[in-house]
């Protein structure tokens, strides 16, 4: 356990520290140069394809993209049938889902030098498949953004979550070694040639608007990669542990020295942080699940959620309800981020106000 918040409430904080290191950057004017071919990272890492063939929507294969459909082989909306139930609906979307799930850890269990060339060609399609304009300012939609939240998700980068300008050092050397290789062959980067500037060179960024967009995003980014919300939320409240009062913890089985994963406390951890990694929408706490990550049965969930819905920490806002077939909706809940200072500092704008608005329902 790296540190801890109290309510009004406690904390307990991990991870690094402020990262001191010396950036001495120089930046130069562009310069273009002529009759040279262009090319990209694929150059640089045998069997990465040539990110040419990125440049239009018609080279993108669509299961590689976070929003797009599966592959051959896997069920896909488009070839849906118009009188599709709402049970094979659900069993076909969750079948894409595992499709893209799988996809995504082949991708971040390669080597890390293979994968950061495969990050980049995805960026691009992903950008391209989400309809990103470089004239109209969508930095979310850019290839930057999709290449900044693609980085976060391999192990190497693991130490450096918490430190976006660890991150920026590590990353940058990278775009430097793909512009030199590139010229050595006659080819061009991605964008075109901008001496001393590979950041423009690969995603048509200046050097100090992409690094600062870089830094901006890798701190602010609530999801990761390869990781489901409930999973990232059981690692951030190990990070940064919430703690119920003192009234709250004589009323409730809470281990007094805040060690437990498996208590009441734990759980309340849990569920506000993933209330900030969702951001102002509903989450869910489902009962198997979570139990299986505390290492609890499903009634002890159970009655936790029942007991912080009584202790204010949660409302639900809508009802389980079955289907057929063994499907259905699951409960679904608002956390009050406001109990806590650090986590309404982190939440959504929005959070607090959309609990308070359920509360009082």
């Amino acid at each position: 356990m790296d540190t801890v918040a109290r309510q009004p409430e406690r904390l307990h904080r991990n991870g690094n520290g402020p990262h001191n290191g010396d950036g001495h950057y120089h930046r130069s004017d562009p310069k273009p140069e002529g009759n040279v071919t262009q090319s990209g990272p694929a150059d640089v890492t045998q069997g990465i394809q040539d990110i040419q063939r990125y440049r239009g929507i018609q080279g993108i294969q669509r299961d590689t993209a976070p929003r797009g459909q599966a592959a051959s082989g896997a069920l896909n909306s488009e070839n849906a049938s118009e009188e599709e139930s709402p049970e094979d609906r659900d069993a076909r979307e969750r079948n894409d889902k595992r499709y893209r799930s799988e996809r995504f850890k082949e991708r971040l269990a390669r080597p890390f030098d293979e994968f950061i060339c495969n990050a980049f060609n995805y960026a691009w399609e992903s950008a391209i498949a989400h309809g990103w304009d470089a004239d109209e300012n969508t930095e979310w939609k850019s290839p930057l953004f999709w290449f900044t939240w693609m980085l976060r998700g391999h192990k190497a980068m693991e130490p450096m979550l918490q430190n976006a300008k660890k991150a920026l050092k590590e990353i940058e050397p990278y775009l430097m070694r793909w512009s030199k290789t590139v010229r050595q062959k006659g080819q061009l980067p991605r964008t075109g040639v901008f001496t001393g500037d590979p950041w423009q060179e690969w995603f048509g960024i200046d050097k100090a608007d992409a690094r600062a967009q870089f830094m901006d995003v890798w701190k602010s980014m609530r999801f990761t990669p390869g990781q489901d919300p409930l999973t990232q939320a059981t690692d951030a409240n190990r990070r940064l542990r919430l703690l119920v009062n003192q009234t709250c913890a004589e009323q409730r089985p809470v281990d007094e020295d805040h060690k437990s994963e498996s208590d009441y406390e734990f759980f309340i951890g849990v569920a506000g942080h993933l209330q900030i990694i969702m951001g102002d929408r509903q989450i869910l706490l489902p009962c198997r699940a979570v139990g299986d990550s505390m290492k609890v049965s499903a009634m002890t969930i159970s009655r936790y959620r029942k007991w912080a819905a009584k202790d204010g920490f949660l409302v639900v806002t809508k009802e389980h309800r079955f289907r057929s077939k063994g499907t259905g909706d699951a409960t679904e809940f608002r956390f009050n981020v406001g109990r806590w200072p650090a986590l309404k500092e982190k939440a959504q704008r929005g959070s607090q106000a959309s609990f308070a608005t359920y509360a009082e329902a």
